[in-house]
Formats: structure tokens, C-alpha cells, sequence
């Protein structure tokens, strides 16, 4: 019994031994009792009947929750809802393939191990873009690696389509993996976000004519997303209408360059390295 079913029933004990003390001094009536025993017997109906049709929604409609957690036998991946018993169908968006607690976490745990892995793939190519910027001779004389910068040469990921990263609640080792993933997600968006408006303005001034403004916003946009192939190819394309070849040559090369580096083949981006070529 909770503390609050417990302070419920001392109520309803006092104002019984109340009516009987009533009852033995004369201050109440027979009728007085039983319409109060009456009032008891109605409000214990009221909560149980309130109690059923309560477990009856939760049964039916389930309860909000991302299925990280304990206590739930089905999940709907479709609406982000749990439901504490079987049913044959999510009651809020209708969808009939739910998931099973265990087939839910197990897949919870894959992501985590998919991170572990893309973070692992996420050094390899920060060694491997070091190493190509030694071969280069773009290292400085002091040898420093500016790794900020890198980060913008690094490919976009796919993003989760729930929306935030979920990872088990129960495993406290994750929530750093978590949070981290959370911060690049935000950061990759908004430098992406940024890059894409530059890219758009440059589009608007080199299909006008104003080409060296064209240029200015790529290469604005190109401070917040150097991986972004169309800022270089069409910076390319601006740096050809004013007849500067050599720069033109080399912001094609960039996009070669980045596809070898980062990506298997040519086929990955064909319509960029077509341009570029």
C-alpha cells in the first residue's frame, strides 16, 4: 500500500469512528450514517472506475518514451511510443509493426557500436588527411595541424532519422558517446545550413553576372563547409567567366582531391567530378 492509499484509508476511519461516536451521543441520525456510508461506497467507485479507464488508455494508447528504458513490452519506432502490454497495432498512429523490447535495446546497442566504429573511421581519416597534407607540403614549419579546419573537410554523416541520439539509458558509459554526437550533429548542421545560404546568394550573383561577388560568397561558404563540392565547382565555374584558369584549375582539383581522399571511386560523386574535370 502506498503512503497515499494508506492516508486515505486513516481518513476514512476517522470520519467512520466519527459517525459512530455520532450516533452514541445522539448528534446523528441512523440516515445521517448510511447516506455517508453511501458518499464512501460512491467516491472508492469513482477512483476505480477513473484506475481502470486510466490502465485501459495506457493499455491502448501507450505512454511517450524513445523504448531506452524499462517496463514496456512493445515499441512503435513510428511515433516514439511504448506500450506496457500486446497489442496488435500503435493506438495513436495505427502502426501495426511494433517492436519488441529486446529486438528495440538490441538495436539501440547496434547504433552505439556503429558510432564506435564511425568514430574510429573519423581518426583514420584525420591521420590519412595529415599525412596527405605532409605530401603536399601544406604543413607549416612548425609541424601544428590545424585539426578546427580539418573538421570542415569532414564528409557529412547521415543523421538519425528519430532526431536526437538514443542510446540505452541503463549504461551510463554512453551518455559521453551521446552528448559528443549530439554537439557534431548540431555543429555540421549549422556550418551546412550556413554554406548552403552562401551557396545560394553566389548562385544569385553569377546568374547576373556578378561574378567576382559570386566568388566572395562561395569562398564564404567554403570557410563553413570545405567539403562541399558545388561551392567548389561552381567557384570554378565564376573564376572561368573572369578568366582566372590557374584558380579555376585548382578548385577543381580540390573536389578530385577530396573524392580521392575521402571516397571509394568516382561513381560516389560522378555529377561533381565530371564538372570538376
Amino acid at each position: 500500500m502506498s503512503s497515499a492509499d494508506a492516508e486515505a484509508f486513516e481518513k476514512k476511519v476517522d470520519e467512520i469512528s466519527s459517525q459512530i461516536n455520532g450516533l452514541i451521543k445522539g448528534t446523528v441520525t441512523v440516515d445521517d450514517v448510511d447516506r455517508k456510508i453511501q458518499h464512501l461506497h460512491n467516491a472508492d467507485s469513482v477512483k476505480a472506475r477513473e484506475a481502470a479507464e486510466k490502465a485501459e488508455a495506457l493499455r491502448k494508447y501507450g505512454r511517450p518514451g524513445k523504448g531506452n528504458g524499462e517496463g514496456y513490452v512493445l515499441f512503435c519506432k513510428k511515433c516514439f511510443t511504448e506500450y506496457v502490454s500486446e497489442v496488435e497495432s500503435c493506438g495513436r498512429c495505427g502502426n501495426k509493426k511494433l517492436m519488441a523490447r529486446k529486438e528495440r535495446l538490441e538495436g539501440l546497442h547496434a547504433k552505439v557500436e556503429n558510432l564506435q566504429k564511425e568514430n574510429a573511421a573519423h581518426a583514420w581519416r584525420k591521420d590519412k588527411w595529415e599525412r596527405w597534407l605532409k605530401s603536399r607540403q601544406l604543413v607549416p614549419k612548425s609541424k601544428v595541424i590545424n585539426y578546427q579546419k580539418w573538421e570542415y573537410w569532414e564528409p557529412e554523416t547521415d543523421t538519425e532519422e528519430e532526431g536526437d541520439p538514443i542510446v540505452p539509458n541503463d549504461d551510463p558509459n554512453f551518455k559521453a558517446l551521446e552528448q559528443d554526437m549530439k554537439e557534431r550533429n548540431k555543429s555540421r548542421e549549422n556550418r551546412a545550413m550556413t554554406a548552403r545560404k552562401c551557396k545560394d546568394r553566389g548562385n544569385a550573383l553569377l546568374k547576373s553576372g556578378d561574378f567576382v561577388g559570386a566568388i566572395e560568397e562561395y569562398e564564404s561558404g567554403l570557410e563553413f563547409q570545405r567539403d562541399n563540392k558545388a561551392l567548389w565547382t561552381n567557384k570554378a565555374l565564376a573564376e572561368l567567366k573572369l578568366g582566372r584558369f590557374e584558380q579555376a584549375a585548382d578548385s577543381c582539383s580540390k573536389v578530385l582531391e577530396m573524392v580521392e581522399i575521402f571516397e571509394d571511386g568516382y561513381s560516389q560523386s560522378a555529377d561533381a567530378c565530371t564538372k570538376a574535370l
